[in-house]
């Protein structure tokens, strides 16, 4: 609904300020929205594909139409102080999460291991170590998902942040008032620097130092610099393309890349190269990359990732070769209009006496109630409102506050070169930066990322802008009656069926959970039902649906024929699940595994038969599921113990000699891991093998 509410102002906003339809930035637009609608019909998740890519699309458009907006309402200095307010919240979000936060965190959940421990749960999974892992790392976040999202953003905030402390100190503070913002702005731009630390995230620091660094560079040879603006735009991008290049080189010819992080950043890449070389043209569609990646991850590799962290690589895996291209053609034109900015006559000068006081409470207040409302904060919970009060409201107003304390002054030539040149070293940061990280592709960081533009933009002068526009009708109803199209498509398509099914499923699930006697699990079944035909494109609801079965079936005390009901119901959603998503390694691998247990059930039953081609579908299912996934030892293991059982039924050869080469493959996959690693097989597991082994080396296990 963010993307929808998007698309509607950026509608208004084409219709009122119509933009110009020959430009970079508008053949960047058209390729990169003609990418999206190809690889969505080519992508096997076309839920996610649709809906992450109208999200792209959404902040692109809604960027665009801002940018003229401000620049036409030289709101340059309002922009400057969210983005840079922004980064202020989640800095101090993350020094209270190394503080005490985390330590609290980690507290409660040793407890609730002992408990679970106690009540016979296996704590010693995969999953549980790595979450034990990542708490214990103490890596910050802020508000946001990720530590490397949240440190781009701090990057760009802190190349802002340091830009207008500058204006402050190059406008001679006189009065007490002048030094208190000046020392506050200080206190902010340690506060970012301290926050980006706290992430741990090294290219944010590396991309940091190299954004105040520009602009030390920048203010010894402003003069210069400003009359050959492009000369220097031109030879940052070629240094850019030149760091890719040598980066590229070096991984070729040495196998691998220096440091860990790099070289779990190269097995990625080249993962990647066969994922784009499957389909170069029309991409795997959005969000859809973590299915195509396991076919060709490497077996030393230990994560399963859902993007290259590569800019470049994700648009040209995810949405093919026109995707590369639009982004190319629209960070290209963001660079020139932000350097531009820095030779503009006017350079988005405050006109004398304007008061930004009231739009500052505009934009707070809008800010706020969108974050309250949109970001699912539990305000019912006690506590949470008055924590969100401080650590959100608090110190975004007060951030906000002190960047545009004097805001109401004419803007000097240093003040605006400055942010435009803070402008242009915080988008080079991010492009640096999401050389090895994405935060591009997500909401986050290409908010951060549009509205830096949009700021270096909302300093050219309304009359440069003004000249570009176009006089005909038919060309400025266009764009708007464009924007308009692909709002209801994105109401149409993604927002009202998102919302259905996702109600729908919270009622199954809940009735789901609740039912206790067949009449009730039959009611259950059927809203189910209705949640998946919500929507046509959604695999998730189906598959969590079946997965809820699932875990009914298999609860202690469930008679074989009422378990064995519950398997086919299940069953039967988990097919709609692949029907809907095909290449989904999750849904197949739980199909395989109601397959198994509905052999256990037949078997209880005294159907052998039935038992016998249920363990057959399971193993034509674990064997489809290793070739998608060849390098998972714990599929292997399982895809072995079923391939076993079938062999001791049937003595086919074909069928022990596949169970023999699970298991070597798994134990290959183990050994190219590292000693320390947390996905390596746990003794239970090698013993497993050893059991399934000497089961296979047998002559006579017994008449079929």
């Amino acid at each position: 609904w963010i993307d929808a509410l998007l698309l509607i102002l950026a509608t208004i906003g084409a219709a009122l300020s119509p933009p110009r339809l020959r430009s970079w930035t508008t053949a960047g637009v058209l390729l990169l929205a003609l990418s999206v609608a190809v690889s969505c019909a080519a992508a096997s998740n076309k839920r996610l594909a649709v809906n992450a890519g109208f999200d792209l699309l959404a902040i692109v458009l809604a960027g665009c139409m801002v940018a003229r907006t401000a620049c036409a309402r030289r709101l340059a200095p309002l922009i400057v102080a969210a983005v840079i307010a922004a980064g202020g919240v989640n800095a101090v979000k993350c020094v209270l999460q190394r503080a005490y936060e985390f330590d609290d965190t980690l507290e409660v959940w040793l407890d609730r291991k002992s408990q679970l421990a106690a009540a016979g749960v296996d704590v010693s999974t995969t999953t549980i170590q790595d979450y034990e892992r990542r708490l214990r790392s103490a890596e910050a976040f802020g508000h946001l998902t990720h530590p490397n999202v949240t440190a781009a953003c701090m990057t760009a905030s802190l190349g802002l942040a340091v830009a207008w402390l500058l204006t402050r100190l190059y406008a001679r503070p006189r009065t007490p008032e002048d030094w208190l913002v000046a020392m506050l702005g200080a206190a902010l731009c340690v506060v970012l620097g301290v926050g980006i630390a706290l992430t741990g995230s090294a290219a944010a620091m590396i991309s940091s130092a190299g954004a105040i660094g520009l602009l030390a560079v920048y203010i010894a040879g402003r003069r210069l610099i400003r009359a050959h603006w492009r000369a220097c735009v031109g030879a940052l991008a070629g240094v850019y393309v030149l760091l890719i290049a040598c980066g590229a080189a070096m991984g070729v010819l040495r196998g691998t890349l220096p440091s860990d992080s790099l070289r779990f950043r190269w097995q990625y890449w080249t993962a990647t190269a066969k994922v784009i070389a499957s389909s170069p043209w029309t991409g795997v569609g959005r969000e859809n990359f973590a299915a195509a990646y396991v076919r060709y991850k490497p077996a030393e590799a230990t994560e399963e990732i859902r993007n290259p962290h590569n800019l470049w690589l994700a648009l040209l895996a995810e949405l093919g070769i026109g995707g590369l291209a639009g982004g190319v053609l629209l960070c290209a034109a963001a660079l020139i209009n932000v350097g531009a900015a820095l030779g503009s006559r006017a350079c988005g000068e405050s006109p004398r006496g304007r008061r930004p006081y009231w739009d500052a409470a505009l934009l707070a207040t809008v800010a706020l109630a969108a974050q309250a409302w949109f970001s699912g904060t539990p305000f019912g919970s006690p506590g949470i409102g008055l924590l969100w009060s401080v650590e959100v409201g608090l110190v975004f107003a007060a951030a906000l506050a002190i960047v545009l304390s004097r805001a109401d002054e004419p803007a000097g030539a240093n003040a605006r070169d400055l942010i435009a040149a803070g402008c242009l070293v915080a988008m080079l940061a991010a492009l640096v930066h999401n050389l090895v990280g994405f935060s591009l592709l997500t909401p986050a960081g290409l908010s951060t990322f549009v509205l830096t533009v949009c700021a270096g933009f909302a300093l050219h002068s309304p009359h440069d802008v003004a000249q570009q526009r176009t006089s005909s009708v038919i060309r400025s109803r266009l764009p708007a009656a464009m924007f308009a199209g692909l709002a209801l498509t994105h109401l149409g398509l993604a927002a009202i069926p998102a919302t259905r099914a996702q109600q729908r499923l919270a009622v199954a699930l809940e009735r789901l959970a609740a039912a206790d006697s067949p009449p009730a699990i039959a009611a259950a079944v059927e809203a189910a039902r209705a949640a998946v035909a919500a929507d046509r494109w959604d695999a998730g609801t189906p598959l969590a649906i079946g997965r809820s079965i699932l875990t009914r079936a298999l609860q202690p005390g469930i008679a074989p024929d009422a378990q064995l009901a519950l398997l086919d119901q299940a069953e039967s959603f988990v097919a709609v699940a692949r029907r809907r998503d095909p290449a989904a390694t999750g849904a197949l691998r739980t199909a395989a595994r109601i397959a198994w247990m509905r052999s256990i059930a037949m078997r209880q039953l005294g159907r052998s038969r039935d038992a016998l081609e249920a363990v057959r579908t399971a193993d034509v299912r674990w064997t489809e599921l290793t070739e998608r996934y060849p390098t998972q030892p714990r599929d292997r293991i399982f895809a072995a113990r079923v391939a076993a059982e079938l062999w001791r039924l049937t003595h086919d050869d074909a069928v022990r000699r596949r169970a023999g080469e699970h298991l070597d493959a798994a134990l290959r996959i183990d050994e190219s891991r590292p000693p320390d690693a947390t996905a390596r097989l746990s003794t239970p597991e090698r013993q497993e093998i050893a059991e399934l082994r000497r089961l296979v080396n047998r002559e006579n296990v017994g008449a079929p």
